[in-house]
């Protein structure tokens, strides 16, 4: 059993998607921590396991608020369009600028990723294929 692809948050199934985007956002949090533990190296035992679980956390959890926010709204408007993934990426930023008590990292952020999850939704859906093509021998 693996990991549905999470470009189809219609707002049918709700906790399927919400855990799915979860899944992926604690993926990506895992991949982080290995990459910051590398090129951060910490001083202590302690300090290289808060920092992993803070990522791993942090990265799980806007997973989940984008899964949320673009289910309900897909949801409450009856639609699946573009506006719905702007919505939950928004509010993944907002809960970034939350975690770290700045509201320009929390603006910044909603626009970045709402603008990235819409384009993202276009992407999908134009059916432009993988950004590097595969090599052809």
């Amino acid at each position: 059993m693996g990991i549905a692809r999470i470009d189809n948050l219609d707002g049918k199934e709700p906790m399927r998607n919400v855990l799915n985007t979860t899944a992926v956002g604690g993926a990506a949090g895992i991949a982080y921590s290995g990459t910051n533990l590398v090129m951060f190296f910490p001083k202590t035992f302690g300090e290289a396991v808060g920092r992993s679980l803070t990522h791993t956390a942090t990265l799980a959890m806007m997973g989940a608020v984008f899964g949320a926010g673009t289910t309900i709204s897909a949801s409450v408007r009856g639609k699946d369009d573009l506006y719905n993934y702007f919505i939950g990426g928004c509010l993944s930023g907002v809960m970034l600028g939350a975690k770290t008590h700045s509201y320009p990292i929390g603006s910044g952020a909603c626009v970045g990723l709402g603008s990235l999850a819409a384009f993202s939704k276009l992407w999908h859906r134009q059916g432009w294929g993988p950004v590097v093509p595969k090599p052809t021998y």
